[in-house]
């Protein structure tokens, strides 16, 4: 497995040219709706560590940080918020490279990929979309498969939209293709760190430090944005042109993502299947690694014949 570091073209977002280092700080407080990402870096560590350093460019202060690990069809693997390729796909990494290649990858301004520090625009989710892209095209990755988590699934869906010829099969869980009051009112209960739980101190403390308050507060402040300024629109007039084959799945006790957003991208993306973990909630990806992983893999070599039944405990 190879850690990398790819130049990224120029963002459509001006923002994410600043270049400045977050700073650090001893002592935070975080996030229970985060918790499963220490879950996730803790079963990476070890694989992380074991990891031989390779840089391929830089440019413009700009990089993208990588890993991928073995060989075979490609699949890409997009994190959600404040998530990284390792912390937020360990067991992907880890289980699908034994037939795949994998590659998941820091979005700019998150994990390994700074500087630049972390910002936010209206067009952040199709700038992250635009940069794997691009990343996938630099590493002359004709076609591939797209693995997407929360945020990561959002940007995935632009993918799919964007580069249809590229992206053959497209997997999201705990999406969203458009915000509205029900999910600012759940994302307002987080946006204070001073409030957040102290679990997630190791995982994202030492990589943010005090700059997680900046970028937490900017990332809510973006999601009332879209409601004001784009009437809550992520990706939802996109949905109809993603033509690949594309698995929604969802954990049904998700304490983020309300029912009706899977139903809503299952709805709209034609062709879609829906399948749904009764006892998962944000992390089915990692709290059922093994059965998310078989499944995936179903999927990824027949889309359109039967799927492994999603675990019911």
């Amino acid at each position: 497995m190879l850690p990398m570091q790819y130049v990224p073209k120029p963002s459509r977002s001006a923002a994410a040219a600043n270049t400045s280092q977050p700073p650090r700080c001893a002592s935070l407080v975080l996030v229970a709706m985060l918790q499963t990402r220490l879950l996730a870096a803790c079963r990476g560590a070890v694989s992380a560590r074991a990891a031989a350093a390779v840089t391929v460019r830089h440019m413009h202060a700009e990089r993208l940080y990588w890993e991928e690990k073995g060989s075979g069809p490609a699949v890409l693997c997009m994190p959600g918020a404040l998530g990284t390729g390792r912390t937020d796909f360990g067991p992907q990494l880890d289980g699908l490279s034994k037939k795949y290649r994998v590659i998941a990858v820091d979005p700019l301004g998150y994990g390994q990929s700074r500087p630049p520090a972390r910002s936010f625009s209206l067009d952040f989710y199709q700038d992250d979309a635009d940069r794997a892209a691009d990343l996938m095209d630099s590493l002359n990755v004709k076609e591939y498969s797209v693995i997407g988590w929360s945020d990561g699934a959002n940007s995935s869906v632009l993918l799919a939209a964007s580069r249809p010829k590229e992206v053959k099969r497209l997997v999201i869980f705990g999406g969203n293709a458009f915000v509205d009051q029900q999910d600012l009112a759940l994302y307002a209960k987080t946006a204070d760190t001073s409030k957040w739980s102290p679990s997630m101190q190791a995982s994202l403390g030492a990589v943010y430090g005090c700059d997680l308050q900046r970028i937490w507060k900017e990332w809510n402040d973006c999601m009332i944005e879209f409601v004001q300024k784009r009437k809550g629109d992520i990706c939802q007039q996109q949905l109809a042109s993603v033509k690949c084959p594309t698995l929604i799945l969802h954990g049904e006790k998700d304490p983020m993502v309300p029912a009706h957003h899977p139903q809503n991208l299952h709805k709209n993306i034609a062709g879609s299947k829906l399948l749904l973990f009764p006892q998962g909630k944000h992390n089915i990806h990692i709290k059922y690694a093994e059965e998310f992983n078989a499944i995936a893999d179903a999927f990824f070599s027949n889309p359109h014949g039967p799927l492994p039944t999603p675990p019911q405990k």
